[in-house]
């Protein structure tokens, strides 16, 4: 696999991934053979083929021969090498790596909750509509481009504005469950930088 650098995040990311893959139960463990052990950790083979599946097909298209396996295999053992090194160190419970587990779950969960749009279709009728009451969007130089050249377009856009109602909507019905207090004298404290300061 190339080599390349990665940023404070995508290790931080990494690491997360490896620590997280120790929470599968012993039953899955037994049902999925294992294909490397790294200390007390183990790789299997379905866990390997998900890795290799979130590949791009390009980069997936190069890993077919036992010999360039076995090289994915080796990038995944470094990688948990270094968690385990990680985690010896403390690093699993560093301020950075946890606020970027925070990010991860939250970006998680909105694609679980986006998915169950996904299959959900943009009626024809709603399709229309949208075009006629946007027909200044889609404009050009030769004048107003027709319904059938912008369709995949308007499609796009009405997925994008149904899955951004739906976190609304969730953020909106876990703000009814959660009680939230804000302290508006300790927000006004925040010292943003960069900001120009207040004249009295």
């Amino acid at each position: 696999m190339k080599s390349m650098k990665l940023s404070r995040g995508a290790v931080s990311l990494l690491l997360l991934v490896s620590a997280c893959k120790g929470s599968s139960s012993g039953e899955t463990q037994k049902q999925d053979p294992v294909v490397a052990r790294v200390g007390d950790s183990t790789i299997t083979v379905q866990e390997l083929k998900t890795r290799l599946d979130e590949q791009p097909p390009a980069i997936r298209a190069r890993y077919t021969t036992a010999e360039r396996k076995k090289e994915f295999l080796e990038n995944q053992i470094r990688v948990e090498l270094l968690a385990q090194e990680a985690r010896k160190q403390g690093l699993d419970k560093d301020p950075d790596v946890l606020a970027s587990l925070e990010r991860l779950m939250v970006q998680k969960l909105l694609q679980k909750h986006a998915a169950t749009l996904e299959n959900q279709p943009v009626s024809e009728a709603e399709l229309q509509k949208y075009y006629q009451e946007h027909l200044s969007d889609f404009e050009n130089a030769d004048g107003t481009l027709t319904f059938d050249m912008v369709r995949s377009r308007i499609e796009a856009r009405l997925k994008m504005e149904r899955r951004s109602r739906a976190v609304d909507d969730l953020v909106a019905n876990l703000k009814k469950s959660t009680p939230i207090e804000i302290d508006d004298k300790v927000l006004e404290q925040l010292d943003v930088q960069g900001a120009a300061s207040k004249v009295p």
